[in-house]
């Protein structure tokens, strides 16, 4: 074994136990019930993969980026730090408040 394994060989371990991807590039994820938080390593697009279909609203750009989407595509800058909630804005609001 060696001591940082490549992303390659940890992806193809993970898809043969039969863990979802959500994002096929090399970046940083970060996925719980309520969020999807991503930093990318390079500029380009992206495609998140959702487990089933979602409303995802940017936390950051207030702004919903899909609604009832299993499938979103992103063009995303180099280096940039994305937070998703994984509902609508109104459910962000509400949140929020408390």
């Amino acid at each position: 074994a060696a001591p940082k394994l490549p992303e390659q060989l940890l992806r193809a371990i993970v898809v043969r136990a039969g863990v979802h991807i959500y994002d096929s590039q090399d970046d940083g994820l970060y996925v719980n019930r309520s969020f999807i938080g991503l930093h990318t390593a390079r500029a380009g697009r992206r495609t998140l993969s959702l487990p089933a279909p979602s409303t995802l609203y940017d936390v950051y750009r207030d702004e919903t980026i899909a609604q009832d989407a299993s499938q979103v595509d992103l063009e995303l800058p180099a280096r940039y730090t994305a937070l998703y909630f994984r509902g609508a804005r109104e459910a962000w609001q509400a949140l929020k408040k408390r």
